[in-house]
């Protein structure tokens, strides 16, 4: 029997993963495969029972030998199942790992190859796991896969018999594809510069909806395989979720469950996005009470936010993630999609996000209950709810705290957002009984066996129930730690303290979530923020020297040390002091600049500060002498080297001349030079090229515009526009003025709520207004940026990275149409540069419109997408 591989079809599975490694380092890779390195993998929370899952793992894939005889089936925590009989039976095999594998192999009867990966925390690394097996599958081993990005398929090539794997694009091979000529032990790229533009898209729902029916199982088929017979008939073998394998006797096309019979979803959980996903609700409902689970997006940005929740997912015992495919251009409307996916999973319960738009909240809402499902729950953040879980919530079975599920889940899909205060859940339509409701939100119900995991529930012990129950006083500690420390060393030395006593395993996250803590806090507000920041990352940087996230901390720390715009903000912070020294009464009028401008009334709003024509330069932390450079003598991590962030901000770093603060004396990085001349498609490099025809022209104004909000001055005619992943902006300069036109869809700025929660015109809380968002990065390190935002009714807010002491002169006028809301801005010139801009400079610039009830956060790692190269010209 011959096996083939249905791909393109039926294969649904695809991979948007950051990877970066270097081809001289694969090479001597493949020079001496013994020597080869593990990928730096990060282990499980301590609450995810890896092993015990495997009996329950989605299934991803599924391959059989040339022979026919010898079967294998790979999934989520590393499960590998094998078969000897031709699929008859199957039995699971050690892997050693326990991250997810994607796809698997046969070379020939003996050898096969399987991959897959996972991320870091927070900087959402991605890192690759390939196993090897010589001897039909039995035993594994770990190839030489150390700088190899997450991989998602595999494939043979037929010309040299080389197994190629697909992964992300890689900054240093500048490929996609990686090939092993000695059976998965090492590998190279394919030195095809390109390489696939993508994987192959996912299936829509219908496909999905069309297997259930063909099979009988309710559950979403991941792969197929097609073993074809010697007398010319065949068998085919698919996997999916819940571990479930079926095969049908071809040409019968009856289908029968060989493993995982009547395994189906218990609990259907539809969010607006990864972020909005009741992370703390999964685990409780799958590591506690047992109970399947499946997880809908509405809004995944992009492939990778989906491989991210799938990963987040997984660790709390979810069976999947997809994605809800919006409305196309044949008019494919919600209402078919929520009817399709409720029956493909039949739940018997269905959990709505209450954020979600109205048309696909009331889609699912309705269908599930003309479907027959037992129960529809809407959550929301709001008190209120017939239920909540809070983030203190014991989980005496989990073994953990509510919040450590949230935080931990949040690091991978959202790490720059905050958990919230609670999960409020109301029972839109329930059949069962009030009174039978318990602490699961299928108690009440009938449920078949088949919606329950194997997962044998074990207990906390006592020891892992009073670590946890102690760290119930965490957030009160951290909240001790911020307000009371009267000095930087003297919080250096309780952070240090506060660490020490926390468990390992629970120490990144509380670290991250002080830092999150710190982020919100300006020198208004917290004196001493930024010197707590510094001493916090100085502090990541070394005891979390063998992750990246500690290695971004390093990163992150130089920038705030020498970028242009956090010396803005010293300076200003400095400045006020000193002026804060010399007053003896509190000002009680906000000096307001006269306007230059000729504006219209009620048009324009005027955001101006103390700009005075000197600013006094103040430098408390001697910038370019303090670095993160504790960790740089360890074992170089080439996932993080050759990250295209880290080689921005090393050029941005040669740009100022931060090794002595004078000059710029270091020469450009071979391995910049490269990113930005790579003729590889990916994300960075257009953002890198100084190209009129990928960038924003930036034309000099002849004569100072009126601000009405149109375009229609001659400069602007001159200027090129933004248009791939951000709202489309212009730009302009002058000596004294930088100009923008953005131009918004009205249906994007609909929430505005009149009322002026600030004293004083400008730094109002916007965090429940739709708005446009523009940040302005002047030295190219994309780790640093100016902040101004604006609505539709005026107010603004702006900031240096979140702190609000920087007060820049600016101006705004509006304009609306039927279709759209126009924004013209001024913002003076020495605000944002000291120097005047001559032609030849180059900024980033993003400009975005931010929905109402979406905190302005920063990514730790920026997405290239949403910004843009403006040059002056």
């Amino acid at each position: 029997m011959k096996p083939t591989r249905l791909r393109s079809k039926t294969k649904a599975r695809f991979c948007l993963i950051a990877v970066w490694l270097t081809t001289a380092w694969l090479t001597a890779a493949c020079l001496s495969p013994n020597l080869a390195a593990q990928s730096a993998m990060q282990s499980a929370a301590s609450y995810t029972p890896s092993q015990r899952l495997r009996e329950d793992a989605s299934l991803q894939a599924i391959g059989f030998s040339p022979n026919g005889q010898l079967g294998l089936a790979v999934g989520d925590h590393g499960v590998l199942l094998r078969s000897e009989d031709a699929g008859t039976s199957w039995q699971q095999q050690s892997s050693s790992v326990a991250c997810g594998l994607n796809d698997v192999i046969w070379i020939n009867d003996t050898q096969a190859v399987a991959v897959g990966g996972q991320y870091d925390r927070i900087t959402q690394i991605s890192r690759a796991v390939v196993i090897w097996s010589d001897d039909g599958g039995k035993r594994w081993q770990r190839g030489s896969d150390k700088e190899l990005p997450r991989l998602a398929t595999l494939s043979r090539r037929k010309q040299d018999n080389a197994v190629v794997a697909i992964g992300d694009w890689s900054s240093a091979a500048e490929s996609r594809e990686f090939e092993s000529h000695d059976g998965g032990r090492s590998w190279t790229s394919t030195g095809e510069l390109d390489g696939p533009s993508e994987l192959p898209r996912e299936a829509d729902s219908a496909v999905r909806l069309a297997w259930v029916q063909a099979t009988g199982a309710s559950t979403v088929v991941r792969d197929v395989a097609d073993v074809q017979q010697g007398s010319g008939a065949s068998t085919w073998f698919a996997v999916g979720d819940h571990g479930v394998i079926l095969r049908s006797e071809r040409p019968s096309g009856n289908w029968e469950a060989i493993r995982g019979s009547q395994r189906r979803t218990a609990v259907l959980i539809i969010a607006r996005n990864a972020a909005t996903v009741p992370w703390p609700l999964i685990g409780s409902e799958a590591l506690a009470s047992g109970q399947r689970i499946s997880v809908l997006l509405r809004d995944a940005k992009s492939s990778g936010e989906l491989e991210l929740a799938r990963q987040a997912a997984a660790a709390l015992g979810a069976a999947a993630v997809d994605a809800i495919h919006p409305a196309d251009a044949a008019g494919h409307a919600i209402a078919v999609e929520a009817k399709n996916w409720i029956s493909i999973h039949r739940p018997s319960v269905v959990v709505v996000d209450q954020s979600l738009d109205s048309g696909t909240r009331d889609a699912f809402t309705q269908l599930a209950v003309a479907a027959g499902i037992g129960r529809v729950i809407r959550y929301s953040w709001q008190s209120g709810g017939d239920r909540t879980l809070h983030p203190n919530a014991l989980m005496p079975l989990v073994g953990a705290v509510a919040n450590d599920l949230w935080e931990d889940s949040l690091q991978y899909v959202a790490p720059e957002t905050s958990s919230e205060a609670m999960i409020s859940m109301k029972y839109f339509y329930d059949m069962a009984d009030r009174s039978r409701r318990g602490d699961s939100v299928t108690a009440g119900l009938p449920m078949d066996p088949g919606q329950k995991l194997a997962l044998e529930q074990q207990r906390a012990n006592r020891r892992e129930l009073q670590v946890v129950q102690a760290r119930l006083s965490e957030s009160r500690r951290v909240e001790q730690l911020i307000r009371h420390s009267s000095s930087a060393d003297a919080f250096a030395k309780s952070l240090k303290t506060l660490l020490d006593q926390t468990a390992t395993q629970d120490q990144l996250r509380l670290a991250w979530s002080i830092h999150k803590k710190l982020d919100h806090f300006d020198s208004k507000t917290l004196p001493l923020a930024i010197s707590f920041q510094e001493q916090l990352l100085r502090h990541c940087v070394d005891r979390f020297a063998d992750h990246s996230f500690g290695k971004w901390s390093g990163l992150r720390l130089d920038a705030m040390l020498n970028s242009r715009e956090w010396q803005k903000l010293r300076s200003v912070i400095a400045m006020s002091a000193a002026v804060a020294g010399q007053s003896t009464t509190e000002p009680t009028i906000q000096q307001v600049a006269v306007s230059p401008f000729q504006i219209e009334a009620n048009r324009v709003t005027q955001a101006s500060g103390i700009s005075p024509l000197q600013v006094a330069v103040a430098n408390p932390t001697p910038l370019g002498k303090q670095g993160a450079t504790s960790n740089r003598t360890r074992e170089v991590d080439l996932a993080w080297e050759f990250h295209p962030l880290v080689l921005i901000a090393g050029e941005a770093s040669r740009q100022r001349g931060d090794a002595d603060s004078l000059e710029v004396v270091s020469p450009e990085s071979g391995n910049y030079r490269r990113l930005v001349n790579t003729p590889s498609s990916n994300d960075w490099t257009p953002l890198l090229q100084d190209n009129p025809s990928a960038s924003v022209v930036a034309a000099q104004a002849t004569e100072r515009p009126k601000l009405d909000g149109s375009n229609d001055e001659p400069f602007w005619q001159s200027t090129g526009r933004a248009v791939d992943g951000a709202a489309p902006f212009q730009m302009g300069y002058d000596d004294q003025f930088v100009y923008l036109f953005v131009r918004c869809e009205k249906t994007l700025l609909q929430h505005d709520p009149t009322e002026m929660e600030s004293k004083t015109n400008r730094d109002h809380d916007l965090s429940q207004s739709d708005r446009l968002h523009i940040l302005v990065d002047t030295d190219l390190d994309l780790l640093t940026a100016f902040e101004l935002e604006t609505t539709t009714s005026g107010k603004t807010h702006d900031a240096v990275d979140g702190h609000t002491e920087w007060q820049p002169t600016w101006y705004v006028a509006t304009k609306e149409t039927e279709q759209t809301i126009d924004f013209e801005l001024a913002i003076l010139r020495r605000d944002l540069s000291a120097l005047p801009i001559h032609a030849n400079q180059s900024w980033f610039v993003s400009a975005r419109v931010e929905s109402a009830g979406t905190p302005t956060t920063r990514s730790p790692i920026p997405n290239p997408r949403l910004w843009q190269r403006v040059s002056f010209r």
